[in-house]
């Protein structure tokens, strides 16, 4: 490829030569576009899959966290009620052993 510009294909004035350098620049300078604009749009895809990867993660842990409060809520009725009825179940007894033991003493003191 010639730099060189000829007076026949132009037909005016004295044949002009360019300088490579600027030639050059100019291919580099295209190159260099469009490796930026490649390299944005890669950058870009990049961010839009971390950014939906990111959002299933958040989706991912706020099912999992509501899953886990779940449960412990369940459970810690579960305990609430085993225990309560252990109170009850303790106090019957002990209301039991208690007024067993209140009765034989009046009775003992009624001899």
């Amino acid at each position: 490829m010639s730099n060189r510009i000829k007076s026949q294909e132009i037909q005016i004035g004295n044949n002009y030569v360019l300088p490579i350098e600027q030639s050059k620049v100019t291919v580099q300078q295209a190159k260099v576009k469009k490796i930026i604009e490649e390299t944005d749009a890669k950058a870009q895809q990049i961010l839009d899959g971390a950014e939906n990867k990111s959002q299933i993660i958040v989706q991912t842990a706020n099912t999992e966290a509501d899953r886990i409060i779940q449960e412990s809520r369940k459970k810690g009725e579960q305990e609430y009620e085993s225990i309560k009825d252990k109170g009850y179940q303790d106090g019957f007894e002990k209301g039991e052993t208690d007024g067993l033991t209140k009765f034989q003493n009046d009775a003992y003191k009624a001899i």
